[in-house]
Parts: structure tokens; C-alpha cells; sequence
């Protein structure tokens, strides 16, 4: 699927074209606080270029998993993304989410976030879904158990320690 819609906002598949605001939002320090050693602060044009190819890449070779742009579109521009891919390369499933700072605590991430888990859920018939966050982000954690993940304790992911969470599909 290449793009859905929710009440306020638009997803739609990264293209090789989000370049310029994946770069901003990738450099923002408040952004990228929390984010795991796997995927440094700095970062430059070409290596952003790079890192959205391998997203492209993975959004083409699966067609019902991958990495969505979040709009509003009464606004006309990208506020962050949003993602429901394979976890670390492996098996599990999870929901991820990154927003640019003026947009947090709006609920968008979760609108966003629960928008592809129903997709999971109804579409692809998925048995769990799960979540992680670093440890000290509260701020995430909390949209995770809005969108009804449980916490299960800490794990190891995309070589870090990370706070783990999931939901299993009831019947």
C-alpha cells in the first residue's frame, strides 16, 4: 500500500524526493536524542541520501511493511514518518515513529502509528506488533502504550539496550 489517510493526516511511502526534510529532521539534536548509537547525529546530505535509498529499497521489496512520510495536509508539508517493518532485520514486527519537534505532543504519532498497526492488523493478518524505545524516552514510551503495547522489559536492538514493548492480536 502506498499511502493511507487518517482524520488530520496523510501517509505515504519515503521516495527518494523526502531527501531534504529526512536530512533536517535527521540532524535536529532534539530529534535525534534518543536515538540508538546504530544511527549517529551527524549526519550530511550524501549519507542521508543513502540511508533513504536502503529505505526505498525497502519499502519497494515490501509492498505492506515500510517506512510512510506523515503530512497534514491542509499544512503541505512533512512533519515526520512513521514505520511498520521488520525489527532489526529479523522477524518481529514493529511500529516506529520520528517527528519533528513542533509537532510533538499533538497526538500525531500516535494517530499515525495506530493508522499502521490497524493496517496490520486487518490487512496482513499480523499476530503481534512490537515497539521499543530507549529507556530515558518517556515521551515515546507513553505513545506506545497509548497505542496499547505493554511493556515486557528491556532488550537488546539494533546493538543497544532498549525498552521493549508489544501487543498480540485478539481475536
Amino acid at each position: 500500500m502506498k499511502s493511507r489517510a487518517t482524520e488530520r493526516l496523510e501517509l505515504q511511502k519515503l521516495s527518494i524526493s523526502d531527501v531534504d526534510w529526512l536530512l533536517e529532521l535527521h540532524t535536529n539534536p532534539e530529534v535525534m536524542k534518543y536515538i540508538w548509537p546504530c544511527y549517529p547525529k551527524a549526519v550530511d546530505l550524501d549519507l542521508e541520501r543513502k540511508r533513504l535509498a536502503k529505505m526505498v529499497d525497502y519499502n519497494n521489496s515490501e509492498p505492506h511493511f515500510g517506512y510512510y512520510g506523515i503530512s497534514i495536509p491542509t499544512a503541505g508539508k512533512s512533519i515526520g514518518w512513521a514505520c511498520l517493518k521488520h525489527l532489526d532485520g529479523g522477524a518481529l514486527i514493529e511500529i516506529g515513529y520520528r517527528l519533528f519537534p513542533e509537532y510533538w505532543g499533538k497526538g500525531y504519532a500516535t494517530e499515525a502509528a495506530s493508522s499502521l498497526m490497524e493496517m496490520g492488523w486487518k490487512e496482513l493478518n499480523l499476530q503481534k506488533i512490537v515497539g521499543i524505545t530507549a529507556p530515558a524516552n518517556e515521551a515515546s514510551k507513553k505513545v506506545l502504550l497509548k497505542l496499547g503495547l505493554q511493556y515486557v522489559g528491556r532488550n537488546h536492538f539494533y546493538n543497544t539496550d532498549v525498552d521493549f514493548f508489544e501487543m498480540k492480536r485478539t481475536h
